[in-house]
């Protein structure tokens, strides 16, 4: 009996040992050299917190805390709150020491802005000598010297919550919120597969994401590349005042923390302005996220929306001044509609004309807080080479003028289309201001300038109108010598820009709906001047 004790005291002082050497020397151990690993492998100094066992639901090492920059920046480059470790026993104990995952809560990763850092944005030197990281608990100089390679691999970090905050100038960071973030084997000197969960912070969506990141770039981190794919979901534009609708969007990144170049389709089956029409709109884009507190390029934005299509590119930028973002963009459209563009800004079905429309116009939005459509500015001109007006009475008017103005009096008036419309606008305060808007028909030419209000839709024009025959053409046939002095009258209708046929000073007022013509010739007689009103106003 006496014999089976000894051997029974020894097993259990080596199980004491042992115990004690798994409780008190590896949790110590595997902080170091993940500390080690981290610094190593970032270029900054690394703090781990304290690391013990947890036996339920599984053999695990339980942790308190990871910070890495904490020393250099104001605030550490990665931060973790609780994170443990899984693995066998007989891995944990391997060279390298091999965990299946590192599960973290409260995981944040903040890139600093560009160069924010100076010389200590290389790796930390200190007792262990230039290029190497500070050594930390349970390592020693000669430990890591003999460790070729990684001393801990890690399969994969799963991460509860998570965030990317991205530092602007003279600004809060641009927060990403991830609600679930998966990483592949982590080796911080060559790219680590990821797919995470996240919200875009404005438009508020949801972002469904794949891909590469890394190898991590220790000399500045905003040049780190990563690439992959996305699909953004449920962003409700609502957001900016003024407009609305539901975006989706599908496609694929690549680039560095710093700048990144997106491609892809984008859809947003009920985009309205206030005051305008459901619009639906299909996009494909490319655009570019810069350095300079998150700047977009719009490289090349294709949008489609009926039977039309705009081509845009462009910029969103910080303003120094008050630190919001304006948005400038040139617009081109070489297939487009009129009726369809105007479904933007005019609530009613029936356009008030028709026909293809070439345009180019400069959108400009400052920041503010105000609804987009009193914040917009549009500049820009456009040609519509063959118009149609929906309104029946304007077409009647410019047909009948059109064959009164050709000389065709016995014919009878058809509908008129309008060709070479075009013009140079504006757009502010929600009112296109026209600086020139001319057209013609067979007979007829009409210069005007003025406005129109695009919530009450009203009408302030004023202009010539200018027809091909002059006054003594226009007038019944009388025998003669009278015909010689009803010539007499044509200077009354010329100019010296116009010296032949005729010309007449005219306004349109009112509202889309109810146009209202008049004439502008207080130096003639009222019965011309009621002449020339009935003419316009049949």
């Amino acid at each position: 009996m006496k014999k089976l004790l000894i051997p029974a005291g020894l097993l259990c002082v080596f199980g004491v040992l042992s115990t004690g050497i798994l409780a008190f020397w590896v949790p110590p151990r595997v902080a170091g050299e993940l500390s080690v690993l981290l610094s190593a492998r970032t270029g900054y100094d690394v703090e781990v917190g304290d690391l013990g066992w947890s036996l339920f639901p599984r053999l695990q090492l339980v942790g308190q805390g990871i910070r890495v920059g904490g020393v250099e920046m104001e605030k550490p480059l990665i931060d973790v709150g609780e994170f443990t470790l899984e693995a066998e026993l007989s891995e944990v104990l391997a060279r390298p020491r091999h965990f299946r995952s590192l599960r973290v809560s409260d995981l944040t990763l903040r890139v600093p802005a560009r160069d924010s850092l100076g010389e200590a944005a290389g790796p930390s030197v200190g007792s262990a000598g230039p290029g190497r990281a500070p050594l930390r608990a349970g390592q020693t100089s000669d430990a890591v010297a003999s460790v070729p390679g990684p001393s801990v691999l890690i399969d994969q970090i799963i991460a509860e919550r998570a965030s990317i905050q991205i530092a602007r100038t003279n600004k809060p960071f641009r927060v990403f919120d991830i609600q679930a973030l998966r990483l592949g084997s982590v080796a911080l000197d060559r790219p680590i597969s990821f797919e995470a969960s996240l919200t875009n912070p404005r438009p508020i969506g949801r972002v469904e994401t794949t891909g590469y990141f890394g190898p991590w770039n220790r000399t500045e981190v905003r040049d780190t590349p990563i690439s992959g794919e996305f699909e953004f979901t449920d962003a409700d534009l609502a957001e900016f005042r003024g407009i609305g609708g539901m975006l989706s969007s599908t496609g694929n990144f690549q680039g560095t923390l710093g700048v990144l170049v997106a491609q892809g389709e984008a859809s947003i089956p009920d985009f309205k302005v206030s005051i305008g029409q459901v619009v639906p709109l299909q996009a494909s884009f490319e655009v570019e996220v810069g350095d300079n507190g998150g700047d977009v390029q719009l490289e090349a934005v294709s949008t489609r929306f009926f039977d039309s299509e705009l081509v845009a590119a462009g910029e969103v930028v910080r303003v120094p001044a008050n630190g919001g973002r304006a948005v400038i963009v040139d617009v081109t459209g070489e297939s487009a509609m009129v009726e369809d563009l105007v479904r933007f800004a005019l609530n009613s079905e029936i356009p008030p004309l028709t026909g293809p429309i070439e345009l180019k116009v400069r959108l400009e939005i400052p920041p503010g807080e105000g609804p987009v459509l009193e914040r917009m500015r549009l500049t820009g001109d456009f040609a519509i080479r063959e118009a149609r007006f929906a309104n029946l009475d304007v077409q009647r008017t410019l047909a009948k003028i059109s064959q009164i103005g050709s000389g065709e009096t016995d014919a009878e008036p058809g509908a008129s289309v309008v060709s070479d419309l075009n013009g140079a606008f504006e757009m502010a305060d929600a009112e296109l201001r026209f600086s020139r808007l001319t057209f013609a028909v067979p007979g007829m030419q009409v210069r005007l300038v003025g406005g129109f209000g695009l919530r009450e839709e009203s009408l302030n024009f004023g202009g010539h109108l200018r027809l091909q025959q002059a006054v003594s053409q226009l007038a019944p046939r009388v025998p003669g010598s009278a015909s010689r002095w009803l010539r007499l009258l044509d200077p009354l209708f010329q100019t010296d820009e116009a010296p032949t046929g005729t010309v007449v000073p005219i306004t349109i007022t009112g509202f889309r709906s109810r146009p209202s013509f008049g004439v502008e010739l207080a130096d003639l007689t009222p019965d011309w001047r009621r002449l020339l009103e009935n003419l316009l106003n049949p």
